[in-house]
């Protein structure tokens, strides 16, 4: 017995003015088993959707009132419908291919049509859209997954964090505040990510919002590059601070989540860096290529082993995390999270080589932002 190529029976919309076409396409599809629905113009399509989405619209391109390519391009600019696959129709011959493709089409057939070459494209359309079904699905999982792990983190962190700082009112010998001041270190690093996967979620929901303050630039690095010195240490690893003289003394941002920005790159460059090598922050202020303007440059620079050319086109992706390294926990979300609070500032991050070993993260913030310098 064949197994059945879906997981359910797809429902296909066709989408054309004349009836003669649908039942052309319906006696060509009547045997695969599909639920088809046919309806005479653009304008009752996008009514159906608001109701029904379905796994595939076969649209023609000559209609009245609204033709098959501003039906396209309508629908890829919806962030619920851009997901369909949409095969265009048309009697206008193969130069308009092109055409068809840049309205959003992802499929294009000449009319007359050929039986054999609609069964086989509406398949191949079909796989696409099951495919992305079953991937959201896997999404929305972990996503889910992530959500109840992040609740659940709350109370053992806020636990961690209250029993350190009453153990630190009574009197320890040297060695034991030390290690109470690690578990501080990392109790705080554990409320960092979850912090994290909050404001990430915020954002991916569209409700994040930037809590501006002024604050002193030099304070915002040497405070949270201080929170690393024993790891540093630790790791045999130097972390220097350079500031330009014409820095700006105040800027004006989200103090709390460019904190989170920089703590990312200097972990991230800490797990990278050989022991016995140095960790350079620049902070100065530089000209936008594009707009001219004065803008806040913060860049972190490593020794490590530098990132291969391929990984860069998505090592700000979230959950991306590059080539897997041993005996070093790696979440995919710092250099999202990253991206994501500077781009909500209105700046840029990007990365390079350093040479001649190492990588460079560069942040941009732009001075519409930032203060002017006080005397």
């Amino acid at each position: 017995m064949n197994q059945p190529l879906f997981p359910r029976t797809p429902y296909i919309l066709i989408v054309d003015d004349e009836p003669d076409n649908f039942d052309v396409i319906e006696g060509f599809l009547f045997a695969e088993g599909y639920h088809l629905s046919y309806l005479r113009s653009a304008k009752k399509a996008f009514i159906r959707l608001e109701k029904h989405l379905p796994d595939l619209i076969l649209v023609d391109a000559m209609m009245p009132e609204i033709d098959g390519f501003s039906f396209c391009q309508r629908l890829k600019k919806n962030r619920q419908w851009q997901h369909i696959p949409v095969i265009m129709i048309t009697a206008l011959g193969h130069d308009y291919l092109a055409e068809c493709l840049a309205s959003g089409a992802d499929d294009f057939l000449a009319k007359p049509i050929n039986k054999v070459e609609l069964r086989a494209r509406v398949i191949s359309m079909l796989r696409i859209k099951f495919q992305y079904d079953a991937l959201k699905n896997s999404r929305k999982l972990r996503d889910d997954l992530t959500d109840m792990v992040v609740h659940d983190f709350t109370n053992p962190i806020t636990t961690l964090l209250l029993q350190t700082e009453i153990l630190d009112r009574l009197e320890l010998s040297e060695q034991v505040k030390k290690g109470l001041s690690r578990i501080r270190r990392a109790a705080n690093s554990l409320e960092g990510l979850r912090n994290d996967f909050l404001t990430y979620g915020k954002a991916e929901a569209g409700v994040l919002t930037l809590q501006k303050e002024s604050f002193v630039i030099q304070d915002w690095v040497k405070d949270t590059v201080a929170d690393f010195e024993d790891l540093a240490v630790s790791r045999r690893v130097q972390i220097q601070v350079i500031f330009a003289d014409d820095l700006p003394k105040r800027f004006t941002g989200d103090r709390p989540l460019l904190v989170r920005v920089l703590n990312n790159l200097l972990t991230n460059a800490l797990k990278f860096s050989p022991f016995q090598t140095t960790i350079e922050v620049h902070i100065s202020a530089t000209q936008n290529q594009i707009s001219g303007e004065t803008a806040l440059q913060l860049a972190v620079k490593d020794f490590g082993q530098g990132i291969p050319d391929g990984q860069k086109a998505h090592i700000f992706q979230k959950y991306d995390i590059g080539k897997r390294q041993e005996k070093i926990a790696q979440t995919g979300l710092g250099l999202a999270f990253c991206q994501m609070v500077v781009e909500a500032h209105g700046g840029e991050i990007r990365i390079q080589d350093n040479q001649p070993r190492g990588t460079i993260f560069y942040v941009e913030l732009p001075a519409l932002t930032a203060l002017p310098q006080e005397v």
